[in-house]
This record gives structure tokens, C-alpha cells and sequence, in this order.
């Protein structure tokens, strides 16, 4: 059925669907089959008349179709025992049993799935087979997921829907488990709660600016966290940073360093730059002892 089909046939809405329905409401199978609510009301065989809200049923007919010959009692029942097993970051397996109601009929299944993240449209896989191994999953990550029969008249009730979650990978667990807390490392080394703001990598330029005057004292410090036991001299040589100031990219601070540290004020922003960058790398290099107590 198209859309002009719909609005010429609007007049006799009412006795087309009556028919249609065969006087059995089919309301709990078109929620369950997702149609939405306009489109409810078509299922229930009482609707008066068609109008403008019905028109985006169109799309949903074959859905509602299929309620009907559900009512009719030709197709076959929701798949048995639906469960997800096996779960890895990028696969699951998917396992069930035919359907009690008019399994022998089923020629295959349709596998629905979609990321909980997404308001999307389901993705659909047409498979014989039993057990499926659902592939290009993404890591981490929660999806939704049913099944419906299908034999010659069309597609069954659908499955109970599950929802599960990928696993992480391992590249990934191994970056959470040693990723560098720059906060952390200022805590445990007894840093001020006026200073505490520069203990973060995305701290403002304006409060860098301020604050390095303010908590001179606690510079070696904060220079070493922010460093995180790495030497960062050739990211600040890449990024442009002069020659007198490189000693702030090792974390090491000398007193002719703090010397010249209003001179060096300018690259503090670059500086903290390879800071950051340096902790990407965590999981790939050896790193020297991040937590100290003295200097």
C-alpha cells in the first residue's frame, strides 16, 4: 500500500480495517511489534476514520500485516530460550529454540539489533542458523537485541529482547588500569587546596597564569606530578619550547630554573601539552616512580 492508496481509501477506512481485523483487536501485537501510537489505532479495527496522523503508517504496514495474519493463526510463535552468550568486545553469540507455536513452518530468523546509545533504526540479519555469532560489535558497549520466525506467510512474534553489554578490550582495560592521575599524584604529595587547580590538564591559561605566582612554593611539586616520572624534552623541542626552559619538561627543578620560570611563563601552555601527551603513552613505556613524598 503507498501513500495516495491510503488517502483515496480514507472514506472506507473504517469497514477496510474492521475486515482486516476479523474482529479481533491487535493492539498488544502492534506495541510489541513497535508501531507507534497513531498507528495503534489501525490495529484495533475500531478506527472511524483515516487522517493526516495515519498517513506515516505507510512504513509500518508490513509490520501491522503481519499482526493480522498473527491473528489469523499462521505464523509461528515467539523463538524459545532467546539468551546471549559468549560476550567478547567485538562478538556475542546467540542462541534459541524453535518456536512451540508453528515451529516446523520456519524457514529462518531475523536477528534485530541496535547500540542502546541510538535512537536508530534496528540493524537486521536474515539467518538460518543456529547458534549466530553477532559480529562488528562495538567494545564496551550496550546493545539490544531480539529475534523473530519467519515462514511463508510471514514474520512471527518476536523474542524476549535482551539487552547486554561487550566486553573491553584489552588494549583497552590495559590503558584504564595504568592510565596516570595527575590529580592523584597532587594529593598524595600534600598539595594545597589553592594549587589544587593546576593539578589538571585542561586548566585554564588564565588560572595557570595566576596561580604559578601564587603557589611558587609548591612549584617543584606540581612541576614533578604534572611530568608523571617522564622526561617530555623532545615533545617542548617539537612544540617550539627555548632552550632555558626545557628543564621544565623534565619535572626536575633546579633553583636556576626557578630563576628563569617568569621567563619561561609564555610556554607553560606547551609544557603541559606534552605533559598530557606523555600520558598516552603509559601503556607502551616504562615510567619512572609516579608518587614521591620529598624533593
Amino acid at each position: 500500500m503507498s501513500l495516495p492508496d491510503l488517502m483515496i481509501c480514507a472514506p472506507w477506512a473504517s469497514d477496510s480495517f474492521s475486515c482486516l481485523a476479523n474482529g479481533i483487536d491487535h493492539t498488544a501485537c502492534c506495541k510489541s511489534r513497535g508501531l507507534p501510537e497513531p498507528c495503534i489505532q489501525l490495529c484495533s479495527g475500531n478506527i472511524t476514520r483515516v487522517d493526516y496522523n495515519q498517513f506515516r503508517c505507510i512504513q509500518y504496514m508490513s509490520e501491522l500485516s503481519n499482526c493480522l495474519l498473527q491473528g489469523y493463526g499462521v505464523l509461528p510463535g515467539p523463538p524459545v530460550g532467546f539468551r546471549v552468550t559468549n560476550i567478547n568486545p567485538t562478538f556475542a553469540i546467540l542462541r534459541w529454540e524453535m518456536p512451540k507455536i508453528l515451529g516446523k513452518t520456519v524457514m529462518s530468523y531475523n536477528i534485530r539489533y541496535r547500540p542502546t546509545s541510538s535512537d536508530g533504526e534496528y540493524k537486521t540479519i536474515n539467518s538460518k542458523a543456529v547458534p549466530y555469532i553477532l559480529e562488528n560489535l562495538m567494545v564496551s558497549s550496550e546493545y539490544e537485541v531480539y529475534i523473530n520466525a519467519i515462514n511463508e506467510h510471514g514474520i512471527g512474534e518476536p523474542s524476549t529482547r535482551i539487552l547486554f553489554r561487550t566486553a573491553v578490550g584489552q588494549m583497552e582495560a590495559a590503558s584504564s588500569e595504568m592510565a596516570y592521575n595527575v590529580t592523584a599524584c597532587c594529593n598524595t604529595v600534600g598539595i594545597s587546596s589553592k594549587c589544587m587547580p593546576l593539578c589538571d590538564y585542561s586548566a585554564k591559561l588564565s588560572d595557570l597564569r595566576q596561580l604559578t605566582q601564587t603557589c611558587t612554593k609548591e612549584f617543584p611539586k606540581l612541576l614533578r606530578c604534572g611530568a608523571g616520572g617522564r622526561n617530555h624534552v623532545k615533545c617542548c623541542e617539537r612544540r617550539g619550547i627555548p632552550q632555558p626552559c626545557l628543564g621544565f619538561c623534565t619535572g626536575h627543578v633546579t633553583e636556576e630554573l626557578i630563576v628563569t620560570a617568569a621567563a619561561c611563563l609564555p610556554y607553560v601552555g606547551n609544557v603541559i601539552q606534552c605533559f598530557e601527551e606523555g600520558t598516552n603513552l603509559n601503556s607502551i613505556l616504562p615510567s619512572f616512580p609516579l608518587f614521591f613524598t620529598s624533593f
